[in-house]
């Protein structure tokens, strides 16, 4: 069985390299990555070595290549206790979210190492790679890698968690809701995504029929696409009206479930987690709130609810986006000294952009209406500046639930 998954994982390099190399546009198919097609008994090792290839492979970029491919790539942390039996006494398995990389996760994977935990860091399929990868992907294929990435978990860890950020936290609760047997003990989820943000979320399956993109970037942010699809969209659309069809069954969810969010996101839509939460979760819970309102109720007699002020004008903070939740503020990438900066709301080559681009003094924070008709230009924050605070009250949650 061995030489049979290391002849398969040689043949599918080999494949994939020939046929990259007579498409090298990164708005089409790299022609490997669109679907999960490993054999389920492949070690995680391995697989974690065959994907980083595969990114070498399909990236385009020629300047810090091994720094790129590592970011993208899925990741294992070990804990440093050592395992009995080659078991761990736990582990969580963590996945990232729409266009982005294991990347946005590696940081909250360090943290779970750190309190003992068996850290695998999943790839979806369609990520990674190129943009054009996810023009055909479905949603099926991530669900196929999620149930990989714990098949493989428990055979290394005697208790397991999940964890994810954005569809990642959705595809979390997907894989606990169909799972009668899930042996699952406890979700953290970082802007899960049950409903997305747009009313017209509805309407992306059916433009996507004769539209492929949404948006064309210049795809600069070497851990998250630029460059949107359609297709993209309607898979995460029709993975929460999955999720939805499971709780108008009356399913629940029964575990511990963690949850950090801001009120102000603009991408998934936060008014429907906490009702999520309130209605549907039955087990422990903590909602880690960012809100320019600390002092407001969100959750009356629930009391699961933990609000912490986002407005931080010393440092030029508005308010908190969807993207910068699992980011701290020494990231070398998004962080606050970092080497990029967000600012795909305004147009390319648009003056607001170039400002948004150089002006150092520029407030940072969601790109809401009220933010871009006071102060015009706003830079997309990238970072969470309580990062080391939410770890804290992670802290307390694994504590409680032991």
């Amino acid at each position: 069985m061995k030489r049979k998954i290391i002849i398969t994982l040689s043949l599918v390099i080999s494949l994939l390299v020939i046929v990259y190399a007579q498409n090298p546009n990164r708005l089409k198919e790299s022609g490997f990555n669109n679907a999960f097609t490993l054999p389920p008994e492949t070690p995680y090792e391995q697989y974690v070595e065959l994907m980083s290839k595969v990114i070498a492979a399909a990236r385009l970029e020629t300047d810090n290549k091994e720094a790129i491919v590592a970011m993208n790539s899925p990741f294992i942390y070990k804990p440093a206790e050592k395992p009995v039996n080659n078991i761990y006494s736990k582990g969580i398995l963590l996945i990232h979210g729409l266009s982005d990389s294991p990347y946005f996760l590696q940081a909250i994977g360090k943290y779970f190492a750190s309190k003992g935990f068996l850290v695998y860091g999943l790839l979806l399929p369609g990520h990674g790679t190129v943009p054009g990868d996810l023009l055909k992907v479905t949603y099926d294929e991530w669900i196929k890698a999620t149930h990989y990435g714990m098949l493989q978990l428990k055979k290394k860890a005697k208790e397991v968690y999940m964890g994810g950020f954005s569809t990642g936290a959705t595809l979390s609760v997907n894989y606990v809701l169909s799972n009668t047997n899930h042996d699952v003990k406890g979700l953290f989820l970082f802007a899960p995504a049950f409903a997305i943000y747009s009313n017209l979320a509805w309407l992306a399956p059916i433009v996507g029929t004769f539209k492929d993109w949404e948006s064309i970037e210049d795809d600069v942010d070497y851990t998250k696409y630029q460059s949107f699809t359609f297709n993209g969209a309607t898979q995460t659309y029709r993975l929460t009206k999955k999720i939805d069809s499971y709780f108008e069954e009356g399913k629940t969810i029964s575990v511990p479930v963690f949850v950090v969010q801001s009120i102000d996101d603009q991408t998934v839509k936060t008014e429907r987690t906490l009702y999520v939460m309130k209605n549907y979760v039955t087990g422990k819970k903590m909602f880690v709130l960012y809100t320019t309102q600390p002092e407001k109720d969100y959750d009356g007699e629930g009391n699961f609810v933990v609000t912490v002020n986002s407005f931080i004008p010393k440092e030029k903070i508005l308010n908190f986006p969807h993207i910068c939740v699992t980011m701290p503020p020494d990231d070398p990438h998004y962080g606050r000294n970092g080497d990029y900066r967000n600012c795909l709301y305004y147009k390319q080559g648009s003056p607001e952009r170039n400002k948004c681009l150089t002006d150092s003094n520029i407030w940072k924070g969601e790109t809401t209406a009220e933010n871009i008709e006071k102060y015009k230009v706003v830079a997309r924050l990238t970072y969470n500046p309580y990062f080391d605070g939410m770890c804290q009250k992670m802290t307390e949650f694994l504590q409680s639930i032991k």
